[in-house]
């Protein structure tokens, strides 16, 4: 079996461009762990047939299609998109394997997951 295969079939649900993406957000940065719960904050069009609505990197949109996230709008706050409940647990499977999320640089993702 190919590592690559191997890779790809231990990482399901998730991309590898969205383990990607998931990897830089949920990183620890500058000496602060971000909070899985808070989810992933969002930008905003600020011109064009968008304005107005929330930008959306390829890999939030391909999560949002598959209901392992969601976007919160409020009022008058930045939108967020958010892991469903279906989401955390997938995360919290991939999560649990050293080959996708190093176990030493996640723990904080490992540890709040099993709090919440």
């Amino acid at each position: 079996m190919s590592a690559a295969f191997q890779e790809s079939r231990l990482s399901a649900p998730f991309t590898e461009a969205e383990l990607e993406f998931l990897k830089r957000r949920f990183d620890v940065q500058f000496g602060e762990a971000p909070a899985i719960l808070d989810g992933v904050m969002l930008k905003m069009w600020k011109s064009g047939p968008e304005k107005g609505r929330p930008k959306l990197p390829a890999a939030v949109k391909s999560l949002l299609e598959r209901n392992l996230m969601v976007v919160i709008s409020a009022e008058g706050r930045m939108p967020v998109a958010k892991f469903t409940d279906m989401g955390l647990n997938e995360l919290a499977q991939v999560l649990e394997q050293d080959q996708v999320f190093s176990t030493a640089r996640f723990q904080h993702l490992r540890s709040q997951l099993r709090a919440s």
